[in-house]
């Protein structure tokens, strides 16, 4: 069952980006979405803020750092006077309580 919601969860922001693709290509007033897609946009990204609140200091930096800065993992490393290898660690750790936490997310909208 949490293979099946995590499956979905994934598939469901594969989806979510290329349809964003998509409509970042087509002039503004062509675009339109419906109330329910951006309550659940909103919810999910205020969800994923939530969560990485939580995380321990050093790992919340490292996943602020690498998704909302876009920096590398090198860069990262270096900033933080840290190795690759645990950017590389803590950021995966990060990215599992994310997908742990949409997937409880979308079992809920089911």
């Amino acid at each position: 069952m949490h293979t099946v919601a995590r499956n979905s969860a994934i598939n469901f922001l594969k989806h979510k980006y290329v349809e964003d693709a998509y409509l970042n290509n087509i002039p503004e007033q062509e675009c339109s979405s419906t109330s329910e897609e951006d309550l659940i946009a909103k919810e999910l990204g205020l969800l994923i803020d939530d969560t990485a609140q939580k995380m321990s200091e050093q790992r919340k930096k490292i996943y602020i750092l690498s998704r909302n800065e876009g920096l590398s993992n090198e860069e990262i490393a270096a900033q933080l006077n840290t190795t690759k290898r645990n950017v590389e660690s803590q950021l995966s750790l990060a990215l599992k309580e994310i997908r742990k936490t949409i997937s409880c997310f979308f079992l809920s909208l089911l």
